[in-house]
């Protein structure tokens, strides 16, 4: 199976994930990211409410970003569909919130490297096109 996604004008490497109840989100896939998804509040209206829920036994904590920034984050848990099965992912929400809305056609977070441990990624900046395969 076959996802595939595209490189931006900006040269930044997405693809399109979906959730359950028609949501999807435009992700970067950021090698550089171990983690799963990282997300901020109003990416998740996106991914459907009835999709996702936040963790809230544990304390926010501080996560450097790739731009050495520092925000908080709580963990949560979001159903997405994965090469066609439904699968809950644990995610990092932070509290940065965009300056400006994201538009649909924009992508809005993180797919990180634990999401991706049983695939293949291919990237070609050439021809602008991305592939993961499982």
């Amino acid at each position: 199976m076959v996802l595939h996604g595209a490189v931006d004008d900006l040269g930044r490497p997405y693809v399109r994930v979906e959730a359950p109840g028609d949501h999807s989100v435009l992700f970067v896939v950021d090698t550089g990211f171990n983690g799963t998804l990282l997300v901020n509040r109003h990416i998740m209206y996106r991914l459907g409410l009835n999709n996702c829920r936040i963790d809230t036994d544990e304390e926010p904590q501080e996560i450097e970003l790739g731009d050495y920034g520092v925000t908080e984050a709580v963990y949560g848990i979001v159903n997405l569909i994965w090469f066609g099965e439904n699968r809950f992912v644990r995610f990092l929400l932070t509290t940065r919130v965009p300056r400006r809305p994201p538009r649909e056609d924009e992508p809005v977070g993180l797919l990180g490297t634990k999401l991706l441990t049983d695939c293949h990624l291919t990237v070609d900046f050439v021809a602008r096109t991305l592939e993961i395969r499982k």
